[in-house]
């Protein structure tokens, strides 16, 4: 003990005589530290850490292209409902499209600003998020026209109705038009973390089976003993008979099937 104890007062003298040294070292270690902290952080967020979904690995996204402008767009209403009725490769399809604008979200208490994302009645139970509370959406609400129903998200759930149950049935007013909660989704539910609501894919603005504006992103489970291989021959033969059907709006429009 005596002699590390004159070790680290001989070591503090020698430092104080060129202060410069120990504040670039310190420095040196804390930049080389968080670089690799940051690095890792990010490896295993992306590499190594599974998604939190069921079997990750036969999870896919369907894309189209416009090469070489747009290397990935989303799916029009139309393709989407047709290759979900007629592709062989999945078992199961469902989409979501993020409502560029957001809500006010008005009744008790005051006034706020809520984003907010549409999600087909599949999407939630592919992923296997099961609702905290409620019901997720119904097939029939992927109609257009369907009743005004949302989903609320469970930061909002907890920040805005203190996680009340009683919130179930009831409605709340967005931008003045009313829409009734049948369901909270679970905590950790990561598909998208930004949207505060969720509305089923029957409420979307526009037409449904329209085949020129691209705004539904697109998710699938591929079937066993389907590859990856398939499902994109599979996927780009149905892209061409679309083409076929609309060929103006199909010109130069390609499809990609990659893994989740």
């Amino acid at each position: 003990m005596e002699n590390l104890v004159q070790d680290i007062r001989y070591g503090i003298r020698t430092l104080a005589k060129n202060p410069g040294f120990p504040v670039v070292a310190v420095l040196t270690l804390a930049l080389g530290i968080g670089a690799n902290t940051a690095i890792f952080s990010v490896i295993e967020n992306v590499l190594l850490r599974p998604l939190p979904y069921p079997q990750p690995e036969s999870l896919v996204e369907v894309w189209n292209t416009y090469p070489p402008q747009v290397p990935k767009a989303a799916l029009s209403p139309g393709d989407y409902a047709d290759w979900q009725q007629q592709n062989r490769s999945f078992s199961e399809m469902g989409a979501y499209v993020p409502i560029s604008q957001g809500f006010n979200l008005t009744g008790e208490g005051e006034p706020q600003r809520v984003l907010a994302s549409y999600a087909s009645s599949g999407l939630f139970p592919m992923l296997g998020a099961h609702v905290a509370a409620g019901r997720s959406f119904v097939s029939g609400e992927d109609r257009a026209g369907s009743a005004p129903v949302v989903i609320l998200g469970h930061r909002l759930w907890q920040s805005r109705f203190g996680s009340d149950p009683g919130v179930l049935g009831h409605t709340i007013a967005l931008d003045n038009k009313r829409y009734t909660v049948v369901g909270v989704l679970p905590a950790g539910f990561q598909l998208l973390r930004w949207p505060d609501l969720w509305m089923p894919i029957g409420q979307f603005n526009d037409d449904l089976t329209e085949h020129v504006h691209h705004a539904f992103n697109a998710i699938a489970r591929l079937k066993p003993g389907v590859s990856l291989a398939q499902a994109r021959d599979e996927i780009n033969r149905l892209n061409q008979q679309e083409a076929i059907k609309y060929p103006d709006a199909h010109k130069s429009f390609g499809v990609l099937v990659e893994n989740l």
